[in-house]
Order: C-alpha cells, then structure tokens, then sequence
C-alpha cells in the first residue's frame, strides 16, 4: 500500500526489495521445468499434433475406423 503513494525513489526501491525478499522466503511455489515429454496415441488416430502451448487438441482430431479395425 506504501509503494502505490509513493514517488519514484530510494525509498519506494527499497520496499520493491523487501517485498521481493518476503515473496521468496515465504512462497509456496518451487517453479520447475521438465525438458521431455512424452506422447502416446493409436495409430487410428489423424490429425493430432503436439500441441505448444494449448493443451486443447481433442477438436482438431478425427478416428480413421478403416485403420483402426486393422
């Protein structure tokens, strides 16, 4: 609440630094990144793409029943 009155300054830049320092030593979160990923699908399955970003994939793809009665 100090820093949204405060003017540009030393003063409001040491409180960003105390705020930021509170954040880490209380948050609960530990951000990790996992490099590899894994996909399995049937082979009756046209269309399907790894997504990038999107996790919502299920209506770009379609069942080949010719395929999948194999």
């Amino acid at each position: 609440r100090r820093i949204d009155v405060m003017p540009d300054g030393p003063e409001r830049e040491a409180l960003f630094v105390e705020a930021k320092r509170y954040a880490v030593a209380y948050m609960p979160w530990k951000y990790k990144v996992h490099r590899m990923q894994v996909e399995l699908w049937h082979p009756w399955l046209v269309g399907y793409a790894s997504p990038f970003f999107a996790q919502e994939w299920f209506h770009v793809v379609d069942i080949d029943e010719s395929k999948r009665r194999k």
